[in-house]
């Protein structure tokens, strides 16, 4: 259906130029706006065929012929069942045998408003064609067939064309399957005894079922009979039925309308949300525009001041590292000298206290190197520290 929808909006953009140039001279070469080359007329008939309702289907001839048949198709490709072949439910029951009793103070369902009911059918339509017996007889008698052609001749609804004298030498009775003109009217009895014995059963199942559109408030009925009598052509006929099939189709065509104008509306929504859609996103766009040049600015800025941190910190590290070097230097220039002025003495006594005495030097030497060592690591994991959260800051601004 949407398919048909876009060709109908080609269609109505052809008919507007077909208008347009209509009167005047059409482009030979078809080019351009060109479309015209059809008229409004074919082109609105174009557009009402992608509108009308796809006429199709099959027709049942002869079936059914009862009512148990009848009740059997309804049940198993409708699942309707008749009150009477259905087993009652309690409150109906209890119900009916509550007014053999009292007078009901209502005979229908609480909050019932008068709405009408349909009841669907398998068939869009069921025709009952009824043909008197005298009819039926009058048919299938005087008939007479052409054995070379198969041609059947009816004396007084076709006869055979006069002033062939071959042919009328030709014809001879015919009687149908039958063998003789006796056994066709015998059969013809009992099938018209057979037909009325269902008729009315028939005619009565079939009246209970129709059709009903709520949002127009109409309604047709599924069962039509058209009387087949002497002297109806059967052009009468065809026209008497192809009226019904053309109000069932009418009758369809107004849920095909409102189906294909409830798909049209939501397109035409569809639309309009994508276009307003599209207009936010560009008005946000517009709003924002500025946004990225002052946000890279800002970025800039931040990372100089990251950057003029890292390097006082830097600085700061590389001052304190050359304090403790020229710390430790003297401190081993001032022992050595001192060894040197210690080392003149020949006495055991000074000997022994210079070894002990270098000892305890070289201890607290190593200290002080062990807690400049640490205060060295603890200072390289605070920058690591730093350069990675500063690179997780860059990629969170990336995403």
């Amino acid at each position: 259906m949407r398919e048909n929808i876009e060709k109908e909006k080609e269609l109505l953009e052809q008919l507007e130029d077909a208008r347009a140039n209509d009167g005047g001279d059409a482009d030979p070469k078809g080019k351009g706006k060109g479309k015209a080359t059809k008229s409004p007329q074919e082109i609105q008939q174009e557009i009402d065929d992608l509108k009308a309702l796809e006429v199709n289907g099959w027709i049942l001839i002869d079936f059914p012929r009862n009512l148990n048949q009848s009740k059997l198709l309804e049940h198993e490709f409708t699942g309707f069942e008749l009150n009477t072949d259905s087993q009652k439910p309690n409150e109906v029951a209890n119900f009916e045998t509550w007014t053999k009793f009292t007078d009901p103070t209502t005979t229908t369902s609480v909050g019932y408003e008068g709405d009408i009911s349909a009841q669907h059918s398998l068939f869009d339509g069921i025709f009952m064609l009824d043909a008197p017996k005298e009819e039926c007889f009058r048919r299938a008698q005087h008939r007479q067939i052409d054995p070379t052609t198969g041609t059947v001749y009816h004396q007084q609804d076709s006869p055979a064309p006069e002033g062939d004298a071959k042919l009328h030498e030709r014809l001879t009775n015919f009687y149908g399957q039958f063998a003789s003109e006796d056994d066709m009217i015998q059969k013809l009895d009992l099938n018209h005894i057979h037909f009325t014995d269902n008729e009315m059963t028939l005619k009565k199942f079939y009246e209970a079922f129709g059709s009903f559109d709520y949002g127009s408030r109409k309604g047709i009925l599924s069962f039509s009979s058209v009387t087949s009598e002497q002297g109806k052509s059967k052009e009468d006929i065809f026209t008497s039925l192809s009226q019904k099939l053309t109000e069932i189709i009418a009758f369809k065509q107004i849920a095909q309308d409102r189906r294909y104008q409830e798909v049209k509306d939501k397109i035409k929504q569809e639309e309009e949300e994508k276009l307003a859609a599209e207009a936010s996103a560009a008005d946000f766009d517009a709003a924002h525009a500025s946004q990225p040049i002052e946000e890279a600015a800002d970025k800039v800025q931040v990372e100089e001041d990251k950057q003029s941190v890292d390097i006082i910190h830097k600085d700061k590290r590389i001052t304190e590292h050359m304090a403790s070097k020229t710390s430790l230097q003297s401190k081993v220039s001032n022992h050595l000298s001192h060894s040197k002025v210690s080392s003149g003495g020949i006495a055991s006594k000074k000997q022994k206290k210079r070894i002990e005495f270098t000892r305890d030097f070289k201890i607290k030497t190593f200290e002080e190197m062990e807690t400049a060592y640490i205060r060295e690591g603890i200072l390289a994991i605070n920058d690591i520290k730093r350069q990675r959260g500063t690179v997780i800051d860059h990629l969170n601004q990336s995403q």
